[in-house]
């Protein structure tokens, strides 16, 4: 595995070129691969790593307190995937990844654009 340095370089690297706009990141709605039974909170984002993408996503499971009883948990997760959305690799837990994916979400979502345009319209 990287050295927790190099994660740590790579995941504020990735969080600054998301913000500047150097790093497109689209909403991407087709089916994927998560861990366990994990399901994805609205839509996953994506970006080009070549040849694979990283996605960033809001997950939620099941946290079971009795064999029929459980409470739901979410997190925020970076994964490496391939074209199909398969699950190759995911990042551990990182501060930098709820940044990014606040990040990642205002930028995918076309907010920037649509108020600038609202703004505009007067």
């Amino acid at each position: 595995m990287l050295p927790k340095n190099k994660i740590n370089e790579f995941l504020e690297q990735v969080v600054e070129r998301s913000y500047k706009g150097k790093l497109q990141w689209d909403i991407d709605e087709r089916d994927q691969e998560f861990e366990n039974d994990e399901e994805p909170i609205g839509y996953p984002s994506t970006t080009t790593l070549a040849p694979n993408y990283l996605r960033i996503a809001q997950v939620r499971y099941k946290i079971w307190s009795d064999e029929d009883r459980f409470d739901w948990e979410s997190r925020i997760v970076l994964d490496f995937v391939d074209s199909a959305g398969k699950l190759l690799w995911r990042f551990p837990p990182n501060p930098k990844i709820p940044e990014l994916y606040e990040v990642v979400r205002f930028e995918s979502s076309g907010i920037a654009d649509a108020m600038t345009s609202f703004l505009k319209s007067d």
